[in-house]
């Protein structure tokens, strides 16, 4: 079961889907076929498939710009949105989210950096006017 909302399967940005990353995604898909025609194989124990789900999970992550985190994983983030906001350099204003209306339930991972700020630059990490 995924822990909080990990957005529609249909929802991600086209340009991640690079071509270095189709590849692995279908080194991954091969490696996992052998558990698929042999579910007796699949144990929790399986160091093997653990890391090669692991690996899909985060091939996926970087797709969907997302967490997916399943029950009973403690340490990581519940599912949602990850934003990355790298600037050099701030003149104006440089903001990584800005929303009208945010649900309290809503889980985003934001990272806002910039190198330089400039007199009068402005970083805004995240902007909400409404929580509901």
């Amino acid at each position: 079961m995924v822990v909080g909302d990990p957005g529609n399967a249909l929802d991600f940005d086209p340009a991640e889907v690079t071509d270095e990353r189709t590849e692995r995604l279908e080194t991954l898909v091969e490696a996992l076929g052998l558990y698929a025609e042999n579910g007796h194989l699949a144990e929790g124990q399986d160091e093997r498939l653990r890391r090669t789900l692991g690996r899909l999970r985060a091939l996926l992550e970087d797709v969907y710009g997302r967490h997916i985190t399943f029950a009973g994983e403690a340490q990581r983030p519940a599912s949602g949105m990850r934003i990355v906001n790298r600037a050099r350099d701030v003149r104006g204003v440089s903001r990584a989210l800005k929303a009208r209306r945010v649900s309290s339930s809503a889980n985003a991972d934001i990272v806002h950096t910039a190198e330089v700020v400039h007199p009068g630059g402005e970083m805004i990490s995240v902007e909400i006017d409404e929580l509901m």
